[in-house]
């Protein structure tokens, strides 16, 4: 048998004469015996099928003094149809159906109004069962929360000092989330936003750095919550002595020679004044490089009055905002006398920018010094950088103006 879920299930009560549905004998507390069948009556009961599985039901019909209880073999029936009887005749009887389902949970249950049973005849009452499927199905609660992820705006390099190199990240944080900005280097033992690097050897170095805002965490598809920027830089060759002092005047030997040194002339000869770091940056890549550009007049007249250190007052805006414009104006120095350029390409748009071809002035382009040039020209527009490209007041434009001046000076030995 099948009951509705939800629903009531109707069952038909009947008593009546024994000669219409047939006398069976049932069990009422030993109050009605086979010879009081002159006296009693008869319940028939009928189940309308619903949903649920059930095997079998139990009655108890009862006027409180009268009360006779069984259960129904029900098994693999649509329908239900069966007679209560004899039942002693008499009013107030109600009877009350109860069952559980197949699935060991869920109830059945349900009870007629009351009625008379009167003698040889059959009355009908109606029982309303309803039925309760168990719970099978819960919810879930999801607690989303935002995080808005940092943002490397900026990485940066001052000139080298003593063979060693400091790096500068700007980074932001806009939900100013509970937990510090870490950075992760790809050198070790470089930590924190502004480590600074030793120089093993000459030659370009390229630095990764990612950057974490520590109150996020890695999803099952991987997705993270970091920003990483990339920046080259070149490390100097060691920095030589000047030449052997001559010999001095009678009594001894001349001095030893100065540090690398100024000479202020087109000869390239120390004097025992300092480099600026604009020559200094030249030496640095070569001793030949230095010495084509102080034999150049043109070339020489921007060192002279247009070198990045220049600038060392003025900081920048745009995508370096507050860092000093000759960092940046050495940065990309650097960038582009280290751009690896091959044989025939000196002077050319593959080694840096310089030509209005260059992809420096298109939008995605993938010059290799594109993000110093970005920096020094304090713009990531083509246009604008188109414009600004020879600017003496910018980084990028003192830069660009000098590694111009050597290409066109047939300065080979600084590409």
């Amino acid at each position: 048998m099948r009951s509705a879920f939800g629903k009531a299930i109707i069952l038909g009560l009947a008593v009546g004469a024994c000669s219409v549905y047939g006398c069976s004998s049932t069990s009422k507390d030993g109050n009605v015996a086979s010879s009081d069948k002159e006296n009693a009556g008869e319940v028939g009961l009928k189940l309308v099928v619903g949903d649920l599985t059930v095997n079998s039901v139990h009655y108890v019909l009862s006027n409180g003094t009268n009360t006779y209880q069984g259960d129904i073999n029900v098994t693999g029936l649509m329908t239900l149809s069966t007679v209560i009887g004899p039942v002693e005749a008499g009013a107030g009887y109600t009877v009350k159906l109860t069952a559980t389902a197949t699935d060991g949970t869920s109830k059945c249950e349900g009870v007629s109004l009351p009625f008379t049973v009167v003698a040889k005849s059959t009355v009908t009452a109606d029982v309303r069962l309803s039925c309760q499927k168990s719970r099978t199905k819960g919810s879930v609660l999801v607690n989303g929360t935002v995080n808005e992820c940092p943002t490397i705006e900026s990485v940066t390099s001052d000139p080298p000092s003593g063979g060693s190199i400091a790096l500068h990240v700007g980074a932001v944080d806009q939900d100013n989330g509970p937990s510090p900005l870490s950075y992760t280097w790809n050198v070790a033992g470089l930590s924190g936003a502004n480590p600074v690097y030793a120089c093993p050897s000459p030659g370009s170095k390229t630095f990764s750095v990612t950057v974490s805002d520590g109150d996020h965490y890695t999803n099952p598809t991987g997705i993270t919550c970091d920003d990483t920027f990339s920046i080259t830089v070149v490390c100097p060759a060691a920095s030589p002595t000047g030449g052997a002092g001559g010999t001095g005047g009678s009594g001894g030997t001349g001095g030893s020679g100065g540090s690398n040194v100024d000479s202020g002339v087109d000869t390239g000869v120390d004097t025992g004044t300092p480099l600026s770091p604009t020559r200094q940056a030249l030496f640095n890549h070569s001793a030949a490089c230095l010495a084509c550009a102080e034999s150049k007049g043109a070339v020489r007249n921007l060192l002279n009055n247009f070198g990045c250190e220049g600038l060392t007052t003025n900081a920048a805006a745009g995508p370096s905002a507050g860092t000093a414009r000759s960092t940046l104006c050495l940065g990309l120095l650097n960038c582009e006398l280290a751009s690896a350029c091959g044989a025939g390409d000196n002077g050319s748009a593959t080694c840096y920018c310089g030509t209005k071809t260059d992809d420096c002035f298109t939008a995605g382009g993938d010059h290799q010094c594109r993000p110093q040039q970005e920096s020094g020209l304090e713009t990531t527009s083509p246009s604008a950088i188109e414009g600004a490209f020879s600017s003496p007041t910018l980084g990028g434009g003192r830069a660009n103006s000098l590694i111009q001046a050597l290409a066109d000076n047939s300065c080979t030995a600084c590409f």
